[in-house]
């Protein structure tokens, strides 16, 4: 194939770019395992793409995948999903033919053994941004190359097939990593579904050590996530291969949706999902370097949405959403001036301009143009209200306040009631 690209290149003109580590195919146990020897021939490089072998590339794959992850303004950003068969979607001249449906991963049910398995993938019409979601596809895996470094796959859940994606999500989002399902720019990829001679669960080996070997592995998988564990289980480096510090277990099953329940698919997380703050933010705070700190809210829950986030500034002044900061040793920006108004809507509209395109919810709407279309409403809506109305609403309280006195008297309201009560005529009510 190298020769039929390059005839005036030799072989192959870019060995020295590629590693490989050979194995025999007898000793598959499974894409854990795998993936695991994979990690190990990542050097210095930034970016890592992992893919199915039998994936097919479109014509400037690697720039538009770049941009599109660049786009999501996320140092902790993973592009996964399933990728599309192939049908017809690669023009001859290698051009991308795209799909107006994208796959996003949202669905899980209980695979073998009751661990979780991934149901297919969902749809996104003409997705025009990156979609956060809760969970990782093997089919496509693209991140800054520290998430393989710092989030190592687990060696030790040899033959696991069912239970691995929602281990690596899991892994990957307490580790402070977020999941986003690639949008049409990102859409460069696709896979051939065409029928396998085999499957690393054909291979010959002693089924009395496959068994124990499958079962060590279940049960390191329940035992991680707290399920009552029945037989012998591998706990072998288990802190290694646990989940990260920066946001809990327990927080990503509630943004993920997942409840472990037998015949239950889950699809909570195919809602609008919306990133959630980090409870303990060292570790990429250190990640980040260049004395840069990340502000926690107060509580460490979910982001608020634009009304909830106005109730609580009202509540504590003071208190700001999670924000990346930079810390005095660093020069501060200068800060702009902030608008006084009363009015709370013009507030809500703010914040949604910023949500809006934080979380990718504009559907097909550019990003600037999403916050200048809504901070021009609050403009509007400021500019509607006109001159002050407290001088009129002072000269109403003194004319009410002086009639209140007035009436107060007696004998006088008592006349005006009585001459009230003679001129009004009796009406009769349907119910007489």
């Amino acid at each position: 194939m190298a020769e039929a690209e390059w005839p005036d290149k030799g072989p192959c003109p870019y060995k020295d770019h590629i590693r490989v580590d050979i194995r025999q195919a007898s000793e598959s146990r499974g894409p854990t395992l795998a993936r695991h020897q994979q990690q190990k021939l990542i050097q210095q490089e930034e970016f890592c793409l992992q893919l199915d072998g039998h994936s097919i590339f479109t014509n400037l794959w690697d720039e538009n995948l770049l941009a599109e992850w660049k786009r999501v303004n996320n140092e902790m950003a993973v592009l996964s999903t399933y990728l599309h068969h192939i049908h017809d979607f690669v023009k001859e001249n290698g051009d991308n033919a795209l799909s107006a449906s994208l796959p996003h991963l949202c669905s899980t049910m209980r695979g073998s053994n009751g661990l979780v398995r991934t149901v297919g993938a969902s749809m996104i019409s003409g997705s025009k941004f990156p979609q956060l979601e809760a969970l990782w596809g093997a089919g496509l895996s693209f991140n800054k190359c520290h998430a393989e470094r710092r989030v190592p796959v687990d060696s030790h859940t040899l033959w696991m097939f069912d239970g691995e994606e929602f281990l690596r999500a899991s892994r990957l989002w307490t580790s402070g990593y977020d999941m986003y399902s690639p949008s049409e720019l990102g859409s460069v990829i696709y896979h051939n579904y065409s029928k396998v001679p085999a499957r690393f669960e054909h291979i010959t080996v002693d089924p009395q050590v496959k068994k124990r070997e499958s079962e060590m592995a279940v049960n390191r998988f329940k035992h991680l996530v707290g399920k009552p564990v029945k037989g012998m289980v591998d706990t072998y480096e288990l802190d290694n291969y646990g989940f990260g510090s920066v946001r809990s277990f327990e927080t990503y099953l509630k943004f993920s949706g997942v409840t472990f329940q037998d015949g239950v698919n889950d699809t909570e997380s195919c809602e609008q999902l919306h990133w959630v703050p980090y409870e303990n933010a060292t570790e990429v705070e250190a990640l980040m370097g260049n004395g840069w700190k990340l502000q926690a809210t107060s509580d460490g829950a979910a982001q608020p949405t634009p009304q909830q986030q106005v109730a609580q500034e009202a509540e504590q002044e003071g208190v700001k959403t999670q924000t990346l900061v930079p810390t005095k040793e660093t020069v501060d920006p200068p800060k702009e001036l902030a608008v006084v108004d009363d009015d709370p809507n013009a507030e809500v509209a703010r914040h949604a301009a910023d949500a809006h395109a934080e979380n990718g919810a504009d559907i097909g709407e550019d990003e600037e143009e999403a916050k200048a279309r809504l901070r021009q409403e609050v403009v509007n809506n400021r500019s509607a209200k006109g001159p002050s109305t407290a001088p009129v609403w002072f000269f109403l309280f003194v004319v009410v306040a002086a009639l209140f006195v007035t009436l107060s008297n007696d004998r006088v309201s008592r006349s005006i009631r009585l001459a009230f009560c003679a001129s009004t005529p009796h009406t009769h009510s349907s119910n007489e």
